[in-house]
């Protein structure tokens, strides 16, 4: 038969389990926080891109309208001001294209007497500013050189701006 010590036991004791548990816990809780932050993160950026891709595709979409403009083609209607929310023109194709921002803050565009597309939603300021060659805000259809373009959009919290100038004469 084998001798057995009875004094010498193996094994754990239930603070020294307790213990184990409690650390295992902490570095659960703390990678839980970590993939949550980083989820979050990813959402935020992701909306982030999305917005300013919408932003920026509306600004180029703009952009290929504008350099179809003839200068004699430029609409002086009231709706035509020194900071506008309305531009309407005729392309070198006879299209009449109308660019809009309404009250709710889209930015809409209409071909010939076709439907208001929405092209931007949240819209925060007027998109049009009329310049002349001196870069003076102007409402005078003549003396239109310019035609700055600011998008300020917010969303998710986060504003994004972008500006741009267009040459209106050629």
């Amino acid at each position: 038969m084998k001798n057995v010590d009875l004094t010498r036991q193996k094994g754990f004791t239930i603070l020294e389990l307790v213990v184990v548990i409690a650390i295992l816990g902490i570095f659960a809780l703390i990678s839980l926080s970590m993939v949550q932050m980083t989820s979050t993160t990813f959402q935020q950026v992701q909306a982030n891109t999305i917005a300013s891709w919408d932003v920026r595709t509306a600004l180029r979409l703009l952009r290929e309208d504008v350099k179809q403009i003839k200068p004699s083609y430029i609409d002086a209607s009231a709706t035509f001001g020194a900071s506008g929310n309305k531009l309407v023109f005729t392309t070198v194709n006879a299209q009449q294209i109308s660019w809009r921002k309404t009250t709710g803050g889209q930015l809409q565009r209409r071909v010939n007497s076709g439907n208001w597309l929405p092209v931007l939603t949240n819209l925060q300021s007027s998109p049009f500013i009329f310049l002349d060659k001196n870069l003076n805000v102007t409402a005078q259809t003549n003396n239109l050189v310019y035609i700055d373009v600011l998008l300020n959009v917010t969303q998710n919290g986060q504003q994004i701006t972008v500006q741009d100038r267009f040459y209106v004469r050629n």
